[in-house]
């Protein structure tokens, strides 16, 4: 690609919620929509194909955000109020959730 065109995609959105043994949590879809819909928590792995140039934005669920279960991310574009993840499909990319006992 000279970057004169989009990356024609699809492209692979992998999430892995990690943390300590005993460690509890989920992270959920706020876009699109069932972007991550396998019910993602602590010890397994999320794998979802999805167009190029999709936004996705993730986040822990509110009992990990109201217990301090949630310890942060890596691999996101942005990361915003209620620990809101961010990242734009311009290729594949690979998200984790560090969740805390």
């Amino acid at each position: 690609a000279d970057g004169r065109y989009p990356p024609a995609g699809p492209f692979t959105l992998t999430v892995i919620p990690s943390g300590p043994a005993g460690s509890l949590g989920r992270v959920l879809a706020l876009a699109p929509p069932g972007a991550i819909h396998c019910g993602v928590s602590v010890g397994t792995t999320c794998v979802a194909t999805l167009p190029a140039g999709t936004t996705v934005v993730l986040r822990p669920d509110d009992w990990a955000i109201e217990n301090n279960r949630f310890g942060g991310w890596t691999g996101c574009g942005s990361v915003g109020a209620l620990f809101a993840c961010t990242v734009t499909l311009t290729s594949d990319r690979t998200l984790t959730a560090t969740f805390t006992p």
